[in-house]
């Protein structure tokens, strides 16, 4: 009986570690400010996908965010998600981006947060420059 009762306690706390590890970090907001600049000329961007990092997995994951363009300067623009996997971990969030060439998008270019950690409800701020 003793065996019993310590095999389903482990087995609940094994349960119970895997379901907190794999939690989604929700109505997190992603905010990107436009700074990019190219030899001193400002640019606009266009914000094409999102990945974050999750370290317990060590792998990046994918969040579309639909060609949204982002004006040099203008109001910063925001995208709540729910990432994966995270909640309640650290991760760093890369952005990628192509600017404004005149006669249609250079290719794509990255930038990188900070390590944070993904909580519930907060936000981060990524400037672009």
């Amino acid at each position: 009986m003793k065996t019993l009762v310590s095999s389903t306690i482990c087995a609940l706390v094994l349960f119970a570690g895997t379901a907190a590890a794999d939690s989604k970090c929700q109505d997190f907001t992603i905010e990107i400010d436009n700074d990019y600049q190219l030899s001193g000329d400002p640019k606009d961007i266009k914000v094409v996908d999102l990945e974050y990092y999750d370290y317990e997995d060590t792998n990046w994951r994918n969040e579309v965010l639909g060609d949204q363009i982002v004006s040099y300067h203008d109001d910063v623009d925001e995208w709540e998600k729910n990432l994966e996997y995270i909640g309640g971990e650290d991760t760093v969030l890369r952005v990628w981006f192509r600017y404004d060439v005149g006669a249609g998008w250079s290719s794509l270019h990255s930038v990188d947060s900070p390590r944070f950690r993904c909580i519930d409800g907060e936000s981060i701020r990524i400037v672009v420059q």
